[in-house]
């Protein structure tokens, strides 16, 4: 079994090839569009306090009452057949961007850990879409329930927190190089 330096190391190389970052950059170009356009009917707004300050069920209700009397809770719902994948896309590329940054900057292999925070945000983007799916198919929206939404918008302000880091990784390490 490979130590996980190793593993490291060999994610490093792989994803630091340009066709990588390339490929996963239009994959999740495209994947993000259809997202947009999506929540463009439910307004970027709504869509951002829910998931950064719905803390509790009160304020999951609130939303959920008012996107019900727009219409607009299908569109909602409908987003989530491509967020299941989307956390994939930006993760592997954000870690090839990661990777480049390394590697322009000539950054040794004790950097290699700055491979792991998209792993981190992607997961945790996973984790908020496993609990949004379960909200919006119980009947009745039965299981926003305390403390699950905290839970919820905890898990998508870790996102947001490790793609801002990793955004200014690639930032920091472009500047460097």
């Amino acid at each position: 079994m490979k130590q996980p330096g190793s593993i490291l190391v060999w994610l490093r190389s792989a994803l630091g090839e340009t066709w990588v970052l390339i490929f996963f950059g239009l994959v999740y170009l495209v994947s993000q569009l259809a997202v947009g356009a999506i929540l463009s009917f439910v307004g970027l707004r709504d869509f951002l306090w829910l998931q950064c300050c719905g803390w509790s069920s009160a304020r999951y209700f609130d939303l959920i009452q008012s996107w019900q009397a727009r219409g607009v809770m299908p569109f909602y719902q409908a987003h989530l057949a491509i967020d299941r994948l989307h956390w994939i896309w930006y993760t592997v590329l954000l870690m090839a961007a990661i990777a480049r940054a390394l590697n322009a900057s000539n950054s040794g292999e004790r950097s290699n850990w700055l491979l792991l925070l998209p792993v981190g945000a992607g997961l945790a983007d996973w984790l908020e879409n496993q609990f949004q799916a379960v909200f919006l198919n119980s009947p009745g929206f039965a299981t926003v329930v305390d403390p699950l939404p905290l839970v919820s918008t905890c898990a998508s302000n870790l996102k947001w927190l490790l793609v801002a880091v990793s955004i200014a990784v690639v930032t920091l390490g472009g500047w460097r190089a």
